[in-house]
């Protein structure tokens, strides 16, 4: 069929009105998804995202640390370590399973790093000694359950 043939059956009209009124809709039913769609799918990025970016719990690796400071009392744990940490250095302090409070920082990759991280420390008279507490070194022990 031709189209001259075509606008002279007698629906053809009709047909031509329904067809354009079905894709006016379909444009305006278009316009107003695609943003919809856009918001469900950016939604589903951002969550695959930070699902798999946030950290899992507990200690992955603990590398090799600085420690500065060994006290029986906890005040000059703190004491100490709130004196490095107002310098910059991110210490923190524990209590260890024979009741001595370390003071240490780091988190280094080699016992090298450590050393001369530890000593430009010594060099700028911030710390007297150091220890380099290697990683396998027992920081946080398993609590003892009574028997």
């Amino acid at each position: 069929m031709t189209k001259s043939s075509l606008l002279q059956q007698p629906n053809y009209g009709y047909c031509k009105n329904i067809y354009e009124s079905t894709t006016d809709l379909k444009q305006k039913m278009l316009t107003k998804i695609k943003p919809i769609i856009f918001l469900i799918f950016f939604n589903i990025l951002l969550t695959a995202i930070f699902a798999t970016a946030a950290p899992a719990p507990g200690i992955k690796r603990l590398g090799y640390a600085i420690q500065m400071g060994a006290f029986s009392s906890v005040n000059n744990a703190e004491r100490f370590t709130n004196k490095l940490q107002s310098k910059g250095i991110e210490a923190f302090y524990f209590r260890k399973d024979n009741g001595i409070y370390a003071v240490r920082f780091g988190d280094f990759a080699t016992k090298d790093k450590a050393r001369s991280a530890a000593a430009k420390l010594v060099t700028s008279g911030i710390i007297d000694s150091y220890y380099i507490a290697p990683p396998n070194e027992i920081v946080f022990a398993k609590p003892k359950h009574p028997a």
